[in-house]
């Protein structure tokens, strides 16, 4: 079966590079290129995993992420919360507020594709104190 992936972006170009990246993989894409689109496509369609861009016109991924990790139905679903902004203090806002991972773009298809294959195998593990795997405070993305 493939894995249903919500890719959250407002960016349209951002969006066509991310969905034209990752279709070779063979999975389900889903779009939403806005925090209240992206809240009713997981409600309708219940992703495997959320690529959440942290700037979005009405609700921002922060919130995004907070309310879909404190909701019982959903806080299992892994999170990537993507940013063009590479500063540590957003890196540690999105991981207090439940996001299982952080990529800063520009986008770098092997470190998307690790990432999302990685979440996914923790996910299939199923929850538990290990399913958060964060990287260092500067990876080679954000340098």
């Amino acid at each position: 079966m493939k894995e249903r992936l919500l890719l959250v972006e407002d960016d349209r170009i951002n969006l066509k590079l991310l969905t034209h990246m990752l279709k070779p993989y063979n999975y389900q894409l889903l779009t939403a290129m806005s925090g209240k689109e992206a809240l009713e496509m997981v409600e309708q369609h219940d992703p495997d995993l959320i690529l959440l861009d942290i700037r979005l016109p009405d609700i921002n991924g922060y919130e995004i992420c907070e309310r879909l990790k404190s909701d019982q139905k959903t806080k299992d679903i892994p999170i990537i919360v993507t940013t063009a902004f590479a500063h540590q203090e957003y890196r540690e806002k999105a991981f207090a507020l439940g996001a299982d991972e952080f990529i800063t773009k520009p986008y770098l298809l092997d470190s998307v594709v690790e990432r999302i294959e990685k979440q996914l195998t923790i996910a299939k593990a199923g929850p538990g104190p290990d399913r958060k795997i964060k990287e260092p405070a500067f990876s080679e993305e954000t340098q």
